[in-house]
């Protein structure tokens, strides 16, 4: 028992003492222009303008001094005033649905960098559907939980790309005794959710889950998705059903699969999408409508 004891113990100072430090020269291809603005018909023009990173960099570089042009259908429509920290916006001008936008970011010393998006038409929300479900998880289990429906009317005419946010408002009530009085208060954040929806592609923990038409085109749909029944005094859901571009769309599933990766070491590296041409970015937009009802906790059942 020793002697083996002795040569485990030989083995492992052997493989210690042949560690060696591997420095890798890993070549500075100098930076490029960063274009990232995700525009919709309710916000003006904002554009982030920076300079790409390199492994040493510890900062982001802004820049200062590019000129940024929103064309309109190929028709320059505004130049984008600076205003700090690399971000350019407009003063009036906002996009309209179905339109076709490019922007073009020249940098002295750098070049030009372009792309080109559009804002999809609005999908209205036709109804929401709630139901409480039982489940079973895989240690037996059971527990209730909230099922939501969300019924909407694909557009036939194009391949369409969705972005489903469930936004959860709490709004609660406490007595406040140095004042003597009962506050009422809110707070607001993404709801937890969970979905197997077949035509679900990723659930982004942080912006809602990713989704495509390809199963649907041009039907009426349910989405369908679940969240435990837990609710402070009254609840409102918020839902939010986004009809985003295809180049916002690659965008999101793409960082989403490199935030992953970069989690996990046994993960393939992937490349986070761009459509900007002599930079780097995204440049994309999406359309907006809402839908909210009222859950109260009196509905639990405990």
């Amino acid at each position: 028992m020793r002697k083996k004891l002795y040569l485990v113990l030989t083995l492992l100072i052997v493989l210690i003492a042949c560690e060696k430090t591997v420095y890798i020269d890993i070549p500075d291809k100098g930076r490029k222009i960063t274009v990232n603005s995700i525009f919709n018909p309710d916000s003006l023009f904002k554009v982030s303008v920076s300079k790409s990173c390199y492994i040493l960099d510890n900062d982001i570089q802004a820049i200062e001094n590019a000129t940024v042009e929103i064309y309109e259908n190929d028709i320059l429509i505004n130049t984008l005033p600076y205003l700090k920290n690399g971000l350019y916006r407009s003063t009036t001008q906002k996009p309209f649905p179905g339109n076709v936008y490019k922007i073009k970011v020249t940098v002295p010393d750098m070049g030009t960098a372009e792309a080109e998006s559009y804002i999809p038409p609005v999908t209205n929300i036709i109804s929401i559907d709630t139901a409480s479900v039982k489940r079973t998880n895989d240690e037996g289990y059971t527990h209730e939980q909230l099922e939501f429906r969300v019924k909407f009317k694909d557009n036939p005419d194009k391949n369409n790309y969705y972005l489903l946010a469930p936004k959860q408002i709490e709004i609660y009530t406490y007595y406040d005794y140095e004042e003597d009085t009962i506050i009422s208060d809110t707070m607001q954040f993404m709801m937890y959710f969970e979905s197997n929806d077949p035509s679900a592609i990723e659930n982004l923990w942080d912006k809602g889950v990713l989704f495509n038409d390809n199963l649907f085109n041009g039907n009426t749909y349910e989405f369908v998705f679940s969240t435990e029944r837990y609710f402070y005094d009254t609840s409102l859901i918020c839902f939010n059903l986004k009809s985003i571009s295809e180049d916002y769309f690659k965008y999101l599933a793409t960082s989403n699969k490199h935030m992953e990766a970069n989690w996990d070491p046994f993960m393939e590296k992937i490349s986070v999408y761009s459509n900007v041409e002599g930079g780097v970015g995204i440049f994309g937009g999406y359309s907006l409508d809402t839908d909210t009802i009222t859950v109260y906790d009196e509905e639990i059942d405990w």
